[in-house]
């Protein structure tokens, strides 16, 4: 499992180990609320984010309404400019997630802002960056996905990645696994590599009446969804937020893994580039 060096340099990082920071990437786009963060190739990346179009109460519910979008990054040193976007969804599902890439396609879920709804699940090429067919219909939330492009299989969790779902590349629903980690909302993973996910996202408690709030990467065994390793992210943004609060990719560099994050919404968004 640990022959991967993504998943072996994952392993090696504990809560006490030191992250280098890069660079922060300042996104001269409309970002709105980042959802999905991609690389395909060296330097292609792709960012998926919801627009709400009414005043956002903080609870999810069918009165709100909103755009989805998947936008093409186009970088020139630390700044990054909109290069292409298309709008996805329609009428209630409109709230896009992780991103999944096989190397010439994009796979973006989108669904109804709410959990146990439904989900529409586009192919986009990513050359053309034009849809290919009609989406993938499925009755629950997707909120993000991988592919393991060697076993051909696609992985997706629910709202609050509370069920896993894994479908073969004909979108036949392999097996659902209710998910052991219960306490940790993930926002955006990656399938690294060996028969591991890795799973970014946080967690909320109280704590002496205050609402503490915790982020981490966890390690997932993908025959056994158990969480194996779990990195304690407690960095924050310079909003204040953890840098685990949305979207994230990774890009090895022997023998260093740089890790990306998009956490801030709208003004606020920026990439931010750690190296572990």
């Amino acid at each position: 499992m640990d022959a991967d060096p993504v998943v072996a340099k994952l392993m090696s990082t504990t809560d006490s180990s030191e992250w280098t920071y890069v660079d922060s990437l300042d996104l001269h786009l409309e970002t709105d609320h980042p959802q999905g963060l991609l690389r395909i190739g060296a330097d292609r990346f792709f960012l998926s984010s919801v627009k709400f179009t009414k005043a956002e109460t903080g609870s999810p519910d069918l009165s709100t309404e909103g755009q989805g979008f998947l936008v093409e990054l186009a970088r020139d040193g630390s700044r990054v400019d909109e290069k292409r976007r298309l709008q996805l969804g329609s009428g209630l599902v409109y709230h896009p997630g992780g991103l999944a890439t096989d190397g010439a396609h994009i796979y973006v879920p989108v669904s109804e802002y709410r959990a146990d709804s439904q989900c529409h699940i586009y192919k986009v090429d990513a050359e053309a960056f034009a849809v290919v067919g009609e989406p993938v219909q499925f009755p629950d939330h997707i909120g993000a996905l991988s592919i393991d492009v060697v076993r051909k299989r696609i992985f997706g969790m629910s709202w609050a990645a509370r069920k896993i779902y894994v479908w073969n590349f004909d979108w036949e629903l392999l097996y659902m696994n209710l998910n052991p980690v219960q306490n940790v909302d993930y926002q955006d993973i990656d399938f690294i590599g060996g028969n591991v996910l890795a799973c970014s996202g946080f967690s909320k408690f109280e704590l002496g009446g205050d609402v503490v709030e915790v982020g981490g990467i966890d390690l997932i065994d993908a025959s056994t969804w158990l969480p194996f390793h779990r990195i304690m992210v407690t960095t924050k943004t310079h909003t204040g937020r953890l840098l685990c609060h949305n979207a994230f990719t990774h890009k090895m560099v022997y023998p260093d893994l740089f890790m990306a994050f998009v956490a801030d919404d709208d003004a606020e968004s920026r990439v931010e580039v750690y190296k572990v």
